[in-house]
């Protein structure tokens, strides 16, 4: 090997070794930007963890909530019909109070309604209380051969 070859290794090796700093500078770099992203994303990661069971909870809870106001509105619906005792079940339905309270009125009126149209035809058709008096057939709408069977009948 030549002395110029030497050199000319030298300078190689100079320019790749300026080359390794400047790519580890790079690095240290990036190390120095990686480093509180890694941290950073760590603490999201954790508060990822705790809001997944954070929600896990509170869908545990609005699970209960639900079955206990599903609960309380068929309670409800009991009592009502309990002391509605005119107005039939199937005519008040509802997943909330307030669906029921609006059912029962709704209810209330068909009831009311039915009563009103029974209290009408039963004062259309009303009987005279007691048996009919006892008279004897009408005479005037015979003919005079059934006045004279009648009379000799006696009565």
């Amino acid at each position: 090997m030549t002395d110029e070859e030497i050199q000319q290794m030298q300078q190689e090796f100079e320019a790749v070794k300026a080359e390794l700093g400047e790519v580890k500078a790079k690095l240290q770099e990036r190390d120095a930007i990686i480093g509180p992203l890694k941290e950073e994303l760590e603490g999201v990661k954790s508060q990822l963890t705790e809001k997944g069971t954070s929600l896990e909870a509170m869908e545990q809870e609005f699970s209960q909530l639900h079955e206990s106001h599903s609960q309380a509105v068929a309670r409800y619906r009991e009592q009502v019909l309990a002391s509605n005792p005119e107005i039939p079940g199937d005519l008040i339905k509802g997943e909330s109070i307030p669906e029921l309270d609006a059912y029962v009125e709704s209810a209330r009126r068909v009831v009311g309604q039915v009563k009103a149209g029974i209290a009408a035809a039963a004062a259309a058709t009303k009987v005279p209380a007691g048996a009919p008096s006892r008279t004897g057939p009408s005479i005037e709408t015979m003919s005079p051969g059934e006045k004279i069977q009648y009379a000799l009948r006696g009565k």
